[in-house]
């Protein structure tokens, strides 16, 4: 029972459909809002095999090093780095490692689109 008398059940962690998965569809059902209202959600299922294989491999790689690390650990880098604590410049190495690789492998696969020349000044 709540306190307007009405029964009330409560969501545990693992149970069904729990606190944890309502969150995230919260967050993505906000992303996608936010998207619309800025004019930019324009859902398409034309991916090409390369898109596709792309995508698989970095959801399974960034599945891979959260069951690593148990879950999302930003809070340990800032914590880390806000004492002083070696595990946060440590995480701080690493992060800015993986984040430069990411974006090396990113042109060798030419996954972004060319710039557009800038004009003279």
């Amino acid at each position: 029972m709540n306190d307007a008398g009405g029964f009330v059940p409560q969501l545990k962690d693992g149970e069904g459909f729990g606190r944890e998965k309502a969150r995230v569809c919260g967050i993505v059902a906000g992303a996608r809002a936010a998207a619309a209202l800025a004019g930019k959600w324009r859902p398409s299922a034309r991916l090409s095999a390369r898109d596709l294989a792309t995508a698989v491999i970095g959801g399974l790689a960034m599945g891979y090093g959260a069951r690593l690390a148990y879950g999302c650990n930003i809070g340990a880098y800032l914590g880390g780095l806000v004492s002083g604590s070696l595990h946060g410049i440590w995480w701080l190495v690493w992060g800015f490692a993986g984040s430069a690789l990411g974006v090396y492998a990113r042109g060798l696969l030419a996954m972004d689109p060319p710039l557009a020349p800038r004009p003279a000044v």
